[in-house]
């Protein structure tokens, strides 16, 4: 809510900013609910199919898919990898920025270099593009 006041501080004019917004953000959202959430809930109802390419008819198998695919004990256990190297790989990446985080904020010595080791990976593309036109427009060598 905002309040508006026209030079007399006793009277405010209160405007509802609420409404105009959600009218405004609702195709913006139709378009996520269409592009995201309704393919994965199609794929979830199809997860629940007997589906075969001999056959055009669709089965209700219900679950049953699932109890297959988790019977199988390399189904499991890539599932389990997965989930390891996933809950690993992010804890470390954490910790690593977390710790080059503080220390670009710390006065430790060599935290210059640190800064610069950072942002050379950024800016080495652009000077790389900059000097390749620099060379395709070069009359001597670029055509």
């Amino acid at each position: 809510m905002v309040h508006l006041s026209r030079g007399r501080p006793a009277r405010r004019k209160l405007i509802r900013l609420d409404v105009p917004l959600r009218v405004l953000n609702t195709p913006t959202l139709a378009l996520i609910l269409g592009f995201s959430l309704l393919p994965i809930l199609y794929i979830g109802y199809l997860s629940l199919q007997d589906l075969r390419l001999d056959r055009r008819r669709r089965g209700f198998v219900g679950w049953e898919n699932y109890r297959f695919v988790l019977s199988d004990a390399s189904v499991v256990n890539a599932l389990k990898n997965t989930v390891y190297f996933s809950v690993l790989s992010v804890a470390i990446a954490t910790l690593v920025g977390l710790g080059i985080a503080l220390l670009l904020e710390s006065d430790a010595p060599g935290t210059g270099w640190l800064v610069l080791a950072a942002v050379l990976p950024w800016a080495v593309p652009e000077i790389v593009n900059a000097l390749m036109w620099q060379w395709i427009y070069n009359r001597p060598t670029g055509r």
